[in-house]
């Protein structure tokens, strides 16, 4: 194991497994790690890889929201594209875009970045009235 990957097992609090497993032993993840455990290794895998786009399918469901947090601002500072599936709202404020589903065939399609240009409009504004007509 070198550094790099030492380093990235440290950002997802993943560093006791080292100790838990020898390196030249074959584990199945699925039957020897907790959920939480799984999400962190699999957020580890993409920080090691730095893809430029990733799909990522309820993979904070099982870590704590400060934890959630910690990897949503380290993807988004890989500058990696997400496409989050998610039922924690938290998440949103990660994301540009939200497609929201009601479960019953309707959705929506919110834009974080075009609302808050409008905000910044709405502000110029009212600050700048005369320019208005």
């Amino acid at each position: 194991m070198n550094l790099l990957e030492f380093l990235i097992l440290l950002q997802v609090d993943l560093e006791y497994l080292l100790e838990r497993y020898p390196l030249d032993k074959e584990v199945n993840w699925g039957d020897e790690l907790s959920l939480g455990e799984q999400q962190r290794l699999g957020m580890a895998r993409l920080f090691y890889h730095k893809p430029k786009f990733a799909i990522l399918d309820e993979c904070t469901s099982a870590v704590t929201t400060d934890m959630e947090e910690r990897f949503c601002k380290k993807v988004r500072a890989m500058g990696t594209s997400c496409i989050t599936i998610s039922h924690r709202p938290a998440l949103v404020a990660f994301h540009d875009i939200v497609l929201s589903l009601d479960g019953e065939g309707g959705w929506n399609v919110q834009h974080r970045r075009l609302k808050l240009m409008a905000l910044e409009i709405n502000c110029q504004t009212f600050v700048l009235p005369e320019l208005i007509h």
